[in-house]
């Protein structure tokens, strides 16, 4: 049971960041639109990397995933030594607002 544990607090962490890559990228992508829109004579590519060095989409985005990733770990770590962990998987029901 903890082997399975491990490797599903793995995927989960997989998951998580992959999610957080992928909406990075979709934040830097509407700075960069955002700034072709006001100003078409810009360099694209300078926009872009400018825009990946930004902190404030790091910030935000380890502020919305790191909390999720947390409270999902802990969720996997509550469930019995005798509780199957795919149906405490099916039948648990996250709480908060929808991302």
């Amino acid at each position: 049971m903890l082997a399975e544990r491990e490797q599903l607090k793995q995927f989960i962490r997989n998951v998580t960041g992959l999610l957080k890559e992928a909406e990075t990228e979709v934040h830097i992508m509407r700075s960069v639109l955002n700034g072709i829109k006001s100003n078409c004579a810009i360099d694209v590519d300078h926009m872009i990397a400018v825009a990946r060095k930004l902190p404030e989409i790091g910030i935000a985005m380890n502020n919305k995933y790191d909390p999720i990733l947390q409270i999902m770990l802990a969720n996997i770590d509550q469930a019995g030594p005798d509780q199957d962990l795919s149906q405490y998987l099916r039948d648990w029901k996250p709480t908060g607002r929808t991302n």
